[in-house]
């Protein structure tokens, strides 16, 4: 079931605030669908190679690869606390 933008803002929203980490599914640059357990630290507003537009990410610390990571939004299919 695919969740809406805005449910997945407000989930990733709360998830800040309560410094929780959650479960996002999403689509990849290579159009690969991947699951990852992330802890959300902040929304940044991300500049696209090509195009005009910004795209609104989510910058977290990913617990699968024990970095920082920026996730496009856009992108995220399913969330799951």
């Amino acid at each position: 079931m695919m969740e809406t933008y805005d449910e997945i803002f407000k989930c990733l929203m709360d998830a800040i605030l309560d410094k929780s980490s959650v479960e996002i599914t999403y689509t990849n640059q290579r159009n690969e669908t991947i699951t990852r357990r992330i802890q959300p630290k902040r929304f940044e507003l991300v500049k696209r190679r090509y195009g005009r537009m910004s795209r609104l990410c989510i910058a977290a610390f990913c617990e699968t690869r024990k970095a920082e990571r920026v996730f496009a939004i856009v992108r995220i299919h399913k969330l799951s606390k």
